[in-house]
């Protein structure tokens, strides 16, 4: 696949901007080009009438809340390629114009502020924790019907685990864009090796495989206070709940997202075995920085993250830092061969965009093969799309960091992020479950369970 050098940059300061804003257009130039024959000469009046005005381009406002130029692996670079690539293939589009939000509140409220005005921004990149509620909210146009004449952007192209997020009532609303991402452990090989275990976590593939690794690469001073823990077994929070209790063979919400259902033995037994080992370690862990800091200056031998860590770690720790990345250990319940919890964003088309149809053509270019392996080379991502994992460019991404072949293993096995409908409201009462887990609550772990189960029901619910 060749690549093309661009140069042309354009950018909306969206975030400066308050309320709605226009959307651009602009005007095309071209001449058409060939000698006119010689009776059109003679008779320029007449060639003159014949002339069709040229129609006027348009402009497509693409949203994201990356920050342009933030990193090394720069996003405007994908950005600038993506923009004149599609212009390239759609000579009436004048420009992709970028317009930059902050990530949180701010970008909900823009999209909310557009809708009320009916001027919106045409094509927006949308979490998994808003592309719901964007839709059961009316703020989002149907794509089934152009899906349906696109079957390079089908359901069957991306992951099973990207359906959720993109559709509804056997509708589409989003085209799968961004992940897969996944919780993971990821491990220090090197302490592995030095304590006989092997590199790549085989040994804790088993919650009690990994209570004895903990135990194995766990040290303690001659004061018999820990310097170093195998695994940090702090309190997850819901969204790492889920994961384990997926994998012991549990759920957490019912297929429609209005109920909560983790009122069950097997997220009991995540409760227990999580609890029950944040007790034995309770001391250090409290004591310890944060997880990652743990890894990086080996205080800890490894840590609950995420497959995004693979290039992290490999720009942002030492050289020499040896690691794995290893799916979440199987509980007692486990049946399948569900690998935890995994998350793919999407694009969407707001109600309010001038340009539905050339903002779905956007949509479907850089959710593509061609646009999603741009994206491997210049911003180091991976692709919830299936076809990109047979591409020779993936081949030799894995080749040079063997670390991604773990991505489409445990995105493929992936079982949907908790409560992605109203996750927020959600998310506020899980802490019953942690408080009960840290042995901060009148509860027991079963009440706790039931309580938020109680609580986040009533917020799905609620009209």
């Amino acid at each position: 696949m060749g690549t093309r050098e661009f140069t042309r940059r354009r950018f909306l300061a969206g975030g400066a901007a308050a309320g709605g804003f226009a959307l651009l257009a602009a005007c095309g130039g071209g001449a058409t080009g060939g000698a006119m024959a010689e009776e059109e000469m003679a008779e320029p009046e007449q060639a003159q009438e014949a002339t069709q005005p040229e129609a006027e381009q348009v402009t497509v406002v693409f949203r994201d809340w990356r920050e342009p130029g933030r990193t090394a692996t720069t996003w405007d670079t994908w950005f600038n390629w993506s923009n004149d690539a599609f212009v390239e293939m759609h000579p009436e589009v004048a420009a992709v114009e970028y317009s930059f939000i902050g990530w949180g509140d701010q970008y909900i409220q823009k999209l909310v502020t557009e809708a009320a005005a009916r001027v919106s921004a045409d094509v927006v990149h949308s979490s998994i924790i808003w592309g719901r509620d964007l839709w059961d909210n009316g703020l989002l146009l149907d794509l089934s019907s152009h899906v349906a004449t696109a079957p390079d952007v089908g359901l069957d192209q991306f992951m099973p685990s990207a359906e959720p997020y993109s559709t509804a009532e056997g509708k589409t609303f989003g085209i799968s864009f961004w992940g897969p991402d996944s919780y993971v452990m990821v491990i220090n090989q090197d302490h592995y090796v030095e304590a006989g275990l092997d590199p790549q976590g085989a040994d804790q593939a088993t919650w009690e495989g990994l209570a004895a690794v903990t135990e194995k690469l766990s040290k303690k001073d001659a004061a018999g206070n820990y310097e170093r823990l195998g695994f940090t077994y702090h309190i997850p929070g819901m969204a790492e709940f889920s994961a384990w209790t997926y994998v012991n063979g549990g759920a957490m919400h019912n297929a429609d997202l209005t109920e909560a259902i983790f009122d069950t033995a097997e997220a009991l037994q995540v409760a227990e075995h999580r609890a029950l080992q944040y007790v034995k370690y309770k001391d250090r862990v409290e004591g310890y920085p944060g997880g990652l800091e743990s890894l990086q200056n080996g205080l800890g031998s490894g840590i609950s993250w995420g497959t995004w860590a693979a290039y992290y770690v490999r720009d942002e720790f030492p050289e020499d830092f040896n690691f794995w990345m290893v799916p979440i250990p199987k509980g007692p319940s486990s049946a399948d061969d569900t690998t935890g919890t995994t998350w793919i964003n999407m694009m969407v088309v707001p109600d309010g965009s001038s340009q539905p149809d050339f903002a779905f053509e956007y949509s479907r270019f850089i959710c593509g093969l061609e646009a999603q392996i741009k994206k491997l080379e210049l911003v180091k991502q991976v692709s919830p799309r299936l076809d990109f994992y047979n591409s020779t460019e993936w081949s030799a991404a894995v080749e040079e960091l063997p670390q991604l072949a773990v991505v489409p293993e445990v995105g493929a096995g992936g079982k949907p992020y908790p409560f992605f409908r109203r996750y927020t409201a959600a998310n506020q009462q899980f802490p019953i479950v942690g408080d009960a887990m840290r042995g901060e609550s009148d509860l027991d772990l079963r009440g706790a369970i039931a309580e938020a189960v109680r609580l986040i029901t009533e917020e799905l619910q609620a009209q």
